[in-house]
C-alpha cells in the first residue's frame, strides 16, 4: 500500500459542497495592525560573495540551528529571519563559517501576540461584499481574515452562480474545512448531482471523456505566511468569474478549462498568522507525545522524492516512487541512516509522505478531477500553479535534484518565457525562469514535482509572486490587485499555449 491511503467512501462524505452558515472557526482572528508596542525582529541578508554562494552548505547550517530561512537562492543569497537575542547569537556565529560579501541587518517589526481575552472582529477590514463588478470592488484593496476568505468565495457564488460552484475537499488537522471554488462555464448541476458526482469521484480514469476541454488548477499559500499567494488565488477566482464585459476578466478561458482554485491549502497556519505569529509557515498539526514543536511543512510532505533531510541532492540510484529508504533497510544495505527530521524546524517535512491532512487532501481532491469533481465532468489537468511568495520566479521542476532533468523541460521553459514576458507587460515587473533546484536550492517533497511526476501533469509550476527581498512576506497590501492582474496575464499565456499545442477546437 501507498503512503497515501484513499479511502473514496470517506473522501466522498467529506468532499461536499458546503455552506457558509456552518463556518464556525476562527471568529476571534486579529488583524494585521500597527501598534507602538512591537516585538523587535531582525533580518539578516547574506549576499553572494565573488566566489558564488556555498547554498547547499549554508542551508544545511541553518538548519541545523532551526533557523527561519525566508529565501535562499545562489543570486540573491540568504534571508534569515532571527526572531531574539539567542537566535541572534546563533547568527552571529554563523557568518563565521559561510562566504559572505556582505550581511545586511534590517529591524522587522511584527504584530505582538494579542492578549488572551482580546479579538478583532473578522469586520475590521470592510469591503464591499458586492463581487459583481471586478475594477470597483474593494475587496481587493486589502487582506482578509479566515472567515472573509470564505465568505469572498460563497459572495463570488452568489454574484456568478452560472459558472462558480463551492467545494468542500477535506478537513485540516484543527477541523477546518478545506474549500476550493470549480468555475466552469457548462450548467451548474443541483446539490444532488454534485454530491452524486463526489460518491463516483474515482470510478474513471485520469482523462475526461472528452478532449473539448482541460482542467487548470491552482492553488494558494501552503506556507501560511505567504498572504500575497491566498489573496492573489482569491482575486484569480474573481477574474476568472466576472462577466468578459468587465475588464480584466478571464471568463473568455473558461471555453477550453475548467478552473479549480484553492485560496487557502493550510486555513490553520493562516488563523495563527492572524491571531499568533504573522511568520509562521508550517500547518498546525500536533506531532505526538514527547514532541514539544507543532507542524509540518506542507511543500516538504508531498509523495515524490520525500526525505528526512530538507536540502540537498538525493541518490537517484533509488527507485522512482521515492528515494528515501529507512533505516532498517539502510542498515541491511550497509548504508549510513539518513537524518532524523527536527521536528522543531521551520522545514519540518513530517516523518512520513501525507502525514499532513492538508496535502493527503489536496492530493485526493487533484486525482479525483479526472473522474469530476463539484459538477464539472471528468478533465485532464493541463496546468497546475502552485502560488507562493517571495522571489518574483516561474519555476519548472525539479525541486528535489538538479541531476535529473525533466523530459519535458524544453516545453515548460518555452512555456514560462512567454508567460513572464506577458507578466512584465502588465506592470513591469521581471520575472525569472528555471528549474526550481537551479533557482533556489534542492528539496524533496515538493507539491510541484509531484504534480509532474505522480498526476502526469506537464505544465507544473511554482510561482513566486512579488518582491525579491525589499518587504519579503509583507507585501503591501496596495499591490495585491496589481500582482493579481499581472498573474493574470500568465495564467492567460499559459492557457492560450497549452491549448494551442493540444490543439483543442477554437484555440486561439
Amino acid at each position: 500500500m501507498s503512503a497515501r491511503t484513499i479511502i473514496w467512501l470517506v473522501f466522498a462524505a467529506l468532499a461536499q459542497v458546503v455552506h457558509s452558515e456552518g463556518l464556525a472557526y476562527g471568529e476571534d482572528q486579529q488583524p494585521l495592525v500597527s501598534t507602538p508596542q512591537t516585538r523587535a525582529s531582525v533580518l539578516y541578508h547574506l549576499q553572494p560573495g565573488a566566489d558564488g554562494f556555498a547554498v547547499h552548505k549554508i542551508a544545511d547550517v541553518l538548519e541545523h540551528a532551526n533557523l527561519d530561512v525566508w529565501h535562499l537562492s545562489p543570486e540573491r543569497g540568504a534571508y534569515v529571519y532571527v526572531r531574539d537575542a539567542g537566535e541572534e547569537r546563533t547568527m552571529e556565529k554563523i557568518l563565521d563559517r559561510v562566504n559572505s560579501a556582505a550581511v545586511e541587518r534590517t529591524p522587522i517589526s511584527a504584530p505582538p501576540p494579542p492578549p488572551a481575552d482580546h479579538a478583532y472582529p473578522a469586520s475590521a477590514f470592510p469591503w464591499n461584499t458586492s463581487l459583481s463588478h471586478l475594477p470597483n470592488s474593494t475587496y481587493h484593496n486589502t487582506y482578509h481574515s479566515y472567515l472573509e476568505l470564505h465568505d469572498m468565495l460563497y459572495a463570488l457564488h452568489d454574484a456568478y452562480p452560472d459558472v462558480v460552484t463551492i467545494v468542500e475537499y477535506g478537513r485540516s488537522s484543527e477541523g477546518r474545512p478545506l474549500l476550493g471554488a470549480v468555475i466552469q462555464d457548462e450548467e451548474v448541476p443541483s446539490d444532488e448531482e454534485k454530491l452524486l458526482s463526489f460518491s463516483h469521484a474515482h470510478s474513471g480514469g485520469r482523462k475526461g471523456e472528452a478532449d473539448t476541454k482541460l482542467a487548470f488548477v491552482i492553488s494558494g499559500a501552503q506556507h501560511s505566511r505567504e498572504w500575497i499567494a491566498t489573496s492573489t488565488a482569491s482575486y484569480l477566482a474573481h477574474a476568472l468569474s466576472s462577466n468578459t464585459s468587465e475588464p480584466g476578466s478571464l471568463r473568455s478561458l473558461l471555453k477550453h478549462f475548467d478552473f479549480h482554485i484553492i485560496p487557502t491549502p493550510n486555513p490553520d497556519g493562516y488563523v495563527y498568522t492572524w491571531e499568533h505569529d504573522r511568520f509562521w509557515h508550517k500547518n498546525r498539526q500536533p506531532l505526538g507525545l514527547g514532541v514539544e514543536c507543532t507542524g509540518i511543512d506542507l511543500n516538504r510532505n508531498w509523495g515524490y522524492k520525500w526525505r528526512p533531510v530538507t536540502y540537498g541532492d538525493v541518490d537517484l540510484s533509488s527507485s522512482d516512487d521515492n528515494s528515501w529508504q529507512g533505516e532498517a533497510d539502510l542498515k541491511k544495505k550497509h548504508k549510513k541512516p539518513k537524518p532524523t527530521p527536527n521536528p522543531c524546524s521551520a522545514s519540518f517535512p513530517g516523518s512520513r509522505p501525507f502525514q499532513a491532512p492538508e496535502v493527503n487532501a489536496l492530493a485526493n481532491y487533484v486525482t479525483a478531477i479526472g473522474s469530476g469533481v463539484g459538477g464539472a465532468p471528468g478533465r485532464e489537468i493541463g496546468v497546475y500553479i502552485d502560488l507562493r511568495s517571495f522571489g518574483q520566479m516561474l519555476s519548472t521542476p525539479y525541486s528535489f535534484s538538479c541531476q535529473r532533468m525533466p523530459r519535458d523541460n524544453e516545453d515548460q521553459l518555452e512555456a514560462a518565457m512567454g508567460a513572464v514576458k506577458r507578466m512584465k507587460a502588465a506592470h513591469g515587473m521581471g520575472y525569472k525562469t528555471g528549474r526550481l533546484c537551479e533557482l533556489l536550492y534542492n528539496a524533496g517533497g515538493n507539491i510541484m514535482d509531484y504534480m509532474y511526476k505522480r498526476e502526469s501533469i506537464k505544465y507544473s509550476y511554482s510561482l513566486h509572486l512579488r518582491d525579491t527581498g525589499t518587504y519579503g512576506f509583507l507585501i503591501p497590501p496596495e499591490w495585491i490587485r496589481p500582482v493579481g492582474e499581472e498573474t493574470a496575464q500568465l495564467v492567460t499565456y499559459l492557457a492560450h499555449f497549452v491549448a494551442r499545442q493540444r490543439q483543442l477546437p477554437d484555440a486561439p
